[in-house]
């Protein structure tokens, strides 16, 4: 088998095909890979992998309609057959020979990402995981190549047909999905597919069912090709196919057992077992919060889909079929509207689009939740209002509208007014929305009291100072088990005594100022952008630790050890921090000499270990929750630690905020698509556009025409 190897390797060196086959296909990766990595800097090679997989199939016909084609027509297949190879021997040999190409084009591939990674942030998992898929995709293309070219001895007709083959595995779904399709002949149509397999592998996907998809057409093909052969040797050596019913009974079982196998991953086994999510925020997978909140969620309900599947949005319908792996009690519907164009108006008056989702609870409630397919994403807008896609807040949202369907009872969140209170930016006030809150605003300048209904009450950065009628209701409403949400701006709390004693009431100090870190672990570029260590609590899981929530401008902290209150630290500053007393203005803190120079402790500041958060619990069920910053609760510092503080804020909602019946509330946050653009100069681009896509093909393939040439002057 080496002997073969060696002889089929080498000679398709010694005309043009095995330089064109490699040149060609180089030429085209080098031109996607320039315009997508390079100038427009995507981070990610599945974009020139995608646009490769029609030039790779147009190219194997190249490299293998002589492999055994010629061969025939020449009759030195007989050397072979007559030769002590085994057949498979003879297969296997050929199509490693022909492999080493593919294995040299994606040897030149993988370089390209270390390339990448010195110009921004690059994704290596994702990245090898693409070319690992289009490296099964090749070898399967081969394999097909290799057995058409056994059938026949006119290479021209073994090249025409290995390339309309192989393009009907690109085509073939879209055609059905075209023609609208269903059934057995849907089925049919979806079986031969090598699209949506190479899409999970560039979307970040390793999927063990399509590892067995291509690995086993690749077996079955050179399985084929073995029966061709042995029929082959039989024609030659006995001058009649006295093995053909023997091939005819191998092929069939042969076919099967791919089937089967294929049947088998597909249909049993859940992608919950084969699929393993390899994006770096698991887009593709559920969070732990989700599969915990699915333990606990009893409620019968079908989630109907509008559009065709094959219309919707491939990481919706992961989600939706991850969702009912973990619950089965949460069912799946797809409404296609074109057949059924009344059933939405049985649900809403909106006009829903293909991915809106309709939750319906299937019980004598009979509850249901609209979401459209805007909600399902989240996006950025340019200078002329033109929308990009930004994240995927699919999960969040369906859960989101589960709890709804589930409760009777909607929590009540008051945010308090009067007082030139900030409202809570974008990601918060979602945060809010997505947990099913009932939000609504409260002064107490007209209230007599807090209402009873009130389960949260949200105190944001108030910029004038509270009445002392106002500290009076606040405190009823806290002695009483009532739970505020308290967020200082230090700009502003200095004049605001009343709030100060409020706090003091129950042992916390809030120190006029800002806190500066000295500790290099827990400050972010400023002094005053801190990094606070957030401690473990029951609703810090998963972000505890330094370097994960960001707090500029942090009013320091302190509480006593009041006998009847039960204090909790939630982010505390290191044993280095000073408390800046004199530097209480919000013009003085704009100054870039402050903010860029270093910090030292000076007459009048404070120094010692703060709380930038904590909890003060009392025994009749109250919760005070204070933050020395109403910055943390910001979407730009939000956009800092990925997330991180809105899930603080989050888990604290859900935490503090009780659930009717079994069921946890959680609040799933959107998944920001990662907008790491590579940033190469103009002089790089060139440089590596012109060495991948014209200096490395052109030298392959001028290097195969003058041997070809000089080969045939001989």
């Amino acid at each position: 088998m080496k002997a073969i190897i060696k002889r089929d390797f080498i000679s398709s060196f010694h005309n043009v095909t095995g330089w064109l086959f490699l040149g060609v296909n180089l030429l085209f990766f080098g031109i996607y890979m320039t315009l997508y990595n390079l100038s427009a800097g995507y981070s990610s090679i599945a974009y020139p992998l995608y646009s490769l997989t029609i030039v790779f199939a147009m190219m194997t016909p190249v490299l293998t309609m002589r492999s055994m084609a010629e061969e025939k027509k020449t009759r030195t297949d007989q050397l072979l057959l007559t030769a002590p190879v085994s057949v498979p021997g003879i297969v296997l040999g050929k199509f490693i020979a022909l492999s080493l190409f593919h294995c040299i084009i994606c040897g030149v591939m993988a370089v390209t990402p270390l390339v990448l990674s010195r110009y921004g942030d690059v994704s290596m998992p994702m990245n090898y995981l693409g070319l690992f898929g289009f490296f099964l995709y090749g070898l399967t293309c081969l394999s097909i190549g290799l057995f058409i070219s056994s059938l026949t001895e006119n290479v021209v007709i073994s090249g025409i047909v290995t390339f309309v083959v192989l393009l009907l595995g690109i085509l073939l779904p879209s055609i059905g999905q075209n023609l609208g399709l269903s059934g057995a002949a849907g089925v049919l149509f979806n079986a031969y597919d090598f699209t949506t397999p190479l899409k999970d592998f560039y979307n970040g996907i390793l999927s063990w069912r399509h590892v067995v998809y291509f690995a086993s057409i690749t077996f079955l093909a050179l399985f084929l090709t073995c029966q061709a052969v042995y029929k082959r040797r039989y024609t030659v050596s006995v001058k009649r196919l006295a093995a053909s019913a023997f091939s005819s009974g191998a092929i069939a079982i042969a076919i099967v057992g791919v089937l089967a196998a294929n049947i088998v991953m597909t249909s049993v086994v859940p992608d919950t077992m084969t699929d393993v999510d390899l994006t770096a925020k698991k887009y593709y997978s559920l969070t732990s919060d989700t599969e915990k909140f699915l333990k606990s969620y009893d409620t019968p309900v079908t989630i109907y889909v509008v559009g065709k599947k094959a219309d919707v949005n491939e990481t919706v319908q992961k989600t939706l079929a991850n969702i009912h792996q973990k619950k089965n009690n949460i069912k799946i519907s797809y409404v296609d509207t074109a057949k059924e164009p009344t059933f939405v108006s049985t649900y809403t008056d909106q006009d829903l689009s293909t991915n809106s989702l309709i939750l319906v609870r299937e019980d004598e409630e009979g509850r249901n939740k609209v979401i459209s397919s805007d909600s399902l994403f989240s996006y950025t807008y340019d200078s002329s209002y033109q929308p990009t896609v930004s994240g995927y807040d699919g999960e969040g949202q369906i859960v989101s509208g589960l709890t709804y369907i589930a409760s009777d009872d909607l929590p009540k969140v008051y945010q308090l007014t009067g007082h030139d209170e900030t409202a809570l930016s974008g990601a918060f006030s979602d945060a809010m929305e997505k947990a099913n809150y009932e939000v609504d605003s409260l002064n107490l300048l007209s209230a007599d009291e807090v209402p009873a209904d009130c389960q949260m009450l949200i105190i944001n950065a108030p910029q004038s100072d509270f009445s002392a009628d106002d500290v009076a209701k606040l405190k009823k409403y806290y002695d009483n088990g009532g739970k505020l949400f308290v967020a200082l701006d230090f700009a502003s709390f200095s004049s605001e005594p009343n709030l100060k004693d409020f706090l003091s009431a129950y042992d916390i100090t809030a120190h006029a100022g800002v806190v500066a870190e000295t500790a290099e672990n827990y400050y972010y570029n400023s002094q005053f952008f801190l990094l606070p260590n957030v401690e473990t609590t029951d609703f810090t899981s998963g972000i505890n630790g330094t370097l994960s929530v960001f707090a500029p401008y942090t009013v320091a902290l302190t509480h006593g050890e009041d006998g009847d209150i039960t204090y909790t630290d939630i982010l505390t500053t290191s044993d280095k921090a000073i408390s800046k007393a004199a530097y209480a203005d919000r013009e003085k803190m704009t100054d870039q000499s402050i903010l860029t120079g270093s910090v030292t402790a000076e007459e009048g500041d404070e120094t010692g270990k703060f709380d930038a958060g904590l909890l003060a619990a009392n025994g009749e069920e109250g919760e005070l929750f204070v933050f020395g910053s109403t910055y943390i609760f910001a979407d730009s510092a939000d956009s800092y630690v990925s997330g991180r503080n809105g899930k603080l804020f989050s888990q604290i909602m859900t935490y503090a905020i009780p659930t009717e019946g079994d069921i946890e509330g959680v609040v799933i946050p959107t998944k920001e698509y990662d907008a790491t653009y590579l940033t190469v100069s103009n002089g790089l681009i060139r440089f590596y556009g012109l060495f991948f896509s014209v200096f490395l093909p052109l030298v392959l393939i001028v290097a195969g025409i003058v041997v070809w040439a000089v080969r045939r002057k001989k």
